[in-house]
C-alpha cells in the first residue's frame, strides 16, 4: 500500500552513523570560478533512495518503499507483512532507527484489476470531489492514462498501470499526503510507525473514503430512455462544469440532484463502474492490511540511538539535566565562562547584524532593505 515517502532525521547521533555508512557515497558542489567546496546540500544516491543533508542536523531521505521492495518497479501487492519486511530490511542497511525518521510526505494506494478496462475507467471519471483534474489523463508525457487532482495539501491520482508497465489490465488509485498533518490522523509520525498494522488500515479506509468522491459518466447510458426528470438530471450533470460551479456552497437540493446522478449511472449504464470499483477497493485494502503471521521488531534499531540535545552555539551535547526547552549550555554544568560564550556567539551575531542593517538605513534607503538580508547560521565554536 505504501509508495513514495519523505522522510526526516534532525539526531545527530543518528546522522553521522548514517554518514559513515559504507554503503553511500556523498557527493559535495563546489564553486567553478573559485573553487570553494559548497558546506550544504551533501547528496547521495542509493538503491531507489535520494539523501540530501542539508545540515548537521538535518538530513533528508526520498523513495519508494514499494520500488525498494520490488526492486526498481511498483506494479504489483505491497501488503502489511512485506512493508515490515522492507523497513527493517531499509533500518539494518542504513543503520537507521525508525523512530528517529520523521514522515514529510507519504503516498499510499492499491493497484486493482477491474473486469472493464482501466483506460476506459478513467475517460469517464468527470471530478473528485467537485474538482476538476489538475493533470487530464491526455496530457500525460509518459503517454499512459493518468489524472490528478490537487486538493488542500494532497493529491489524489487515478492511472492505468498496465499501461505504464505494458502489463496486465491494472488501475492504480493512490493518495500523495504533501504534509505531516494530513497523515497523522493515523498515528503515522515516524517511520516506525508505518509497521503498526492500525496505521495502514486507517489510510486504507481513508482511501476507500475517498473513491465515493470520484464522479464517473457512463457513455452507454441512452438519455431518451430515462424517466424526464432523471434524463434532466444526466444532461445537466454529466459536464464537469455544473459539479465544480458549486463546490462547498451546495444546496440539500444540489446535492439531492448529484447522489441522483451517481444512482442513473450506475443503474443505467452497462458498466456499473461504482459498484465495481467500490467492492474491488474494500477487498483489496482489506487484503494488504491483515496483520503479519510473523511480526518484526525493529526494538534493536530504536535503542541504539540516544536521544540527546545539542547546544544550539557550539553543537556539544546538552547535560541531560538540564530544562526540554533549553538550547545553550548551561552555567551549572559547563561554568559561567563557557556558558556566556555560547550565548554571546549567537547574540553576538544577531547583534552584528542589526547595526549593519541602522548603519545602512541610516544613510537613507529608497525601499526596505530586510528582505534581502541574507541571515547566515553562526559557525560552531
Amino acid at each position: 500500500m505504501y509508495d513514495y515517502v519523505k522522510l526526516w532525521v534532525r539526531e545527530k547521533e543518528q546522522i553521522d552513523k548514517i554518514l559513515d555508512n559504507p554503503l553511500l557515497s556523498f557527493k559535495q558542489l563546489f564553486s567553478i570560478d573559485t573553487g570553494e567546496v559548497i558546506s550544504y546540500p551533501i547528496t547521495c544516491t542509493w538503491n531507489v533512495f535520494t539523501l540530501k543533508l542539508k545540515s548537521p542536523t538535518w538530513l533528508q531521505i526520498t523513495g519508494s518503499l514499494h520500488k525498494y521492495w520490488n526492486n526498481g518497479t511498483n506494479e504489483n501487492d505491497f501488503t502489511f507483512s512485506d512493508v515490515n519486511q522492507t523497513i527493517e530490511k531499509f533500518c539494518r542497511q542504513l543503520d537507521l532507527s525508525p523512530s528517529l525518521a520523521t514522515i514529510h510526505n507519504l503516498e499510499y494506494g492499491i493497484n486493482i484489476r477491474p473486469s472493464i478496462n482501466a483506460s476506459t475507467i478513467i475517460q469517464q471519471v468527470i471530478c473528485f470531489k467537485n474538482t476538476p483534474p489538475s493533470k487530464p489523463y491526455e496530457g500525460n508525457k509518459n503517454h499512459f492514462p493518468f489524472i490528478e487532482f490537487s486538493i488542500d495539501a494532497y493529491y489524489f491520482k487515478i492511472y492505468d498501470k498496465g499501461k505504464q508497465y505494458n502489463t496486465d489490465n491494472i488501475l492504480r488509485i493512490e493518495v500523495k499526503a504533501m504534509t505531516a498533518n494530513k497523515i497523522k490522523f493515523a498515528g503515522a509520525v515516524t517511520l516506525e510507525d508505518l509497521t503498526k498494522v492500525e496505521v495502514m488500515q486507517l489510510l486504507g479506509m481513508e482511501l476507500d473514503h475517498f473513491c465515493s468522491f470520484i464522479i464517473f459518466n457512463d457513455p452507454s447510458i441512452n438519455p431518451n430512455e430515462l424517466k424526464r426528470k432523471d434524463k434532466d438530471i444526466y444532461n445537466r450533470l454529466k459536464y464537469c462544469e455544473e459539479w465544480t460551479q458549486y463546490d462547498g456552497h451546495k444546496t440539500t437540493t444540489q446535492k439531492r440532484y448529484e447522489a441522483r446522478f451517481k444512482d442513473v449511472v450506475d443503474q443505467y449504464g452497462v458498466r456499473h463502474i461504482y459498484s465495481h470499483l467500490k467492492l474491488l477497493v474494500k477487498e483489496k485494502v482489506g487484503y494488504l492490511s491483515k496483520p503479519s503471521k510473523w511480526p518484526i521488531s525493529l526494538s534493536i534499531y530504536t535503542k541504539e540511538v540516544d536521544q540527546k540535545r545539542y547546544c544550539k552555539s557550539c553543537n556539544k551535547p546538552l547535560n541531560p539535566s538540564q530544562k526540554k526547552e533549553s538550547l545553550y549550555c548551561s552555567a551549572k554544568y559547563v561554568g559561567l565562562e563557557a556558558a556566556h560564550k555560547c550565548r554571546n556567539s549567537n547574540s553576538n551575531a544577531i547583534n552584528n547584524l542589526k547595526r549593519k542593517i541602522e548603519k545602512i538605513e541610516s544613510k537613507g534607503v529608497l525601499f526596505d532593505i530586510t528582505p534581502y538580508v541574507i541571515k547566515q547560521k553562526v559557525k560552531a565554536v
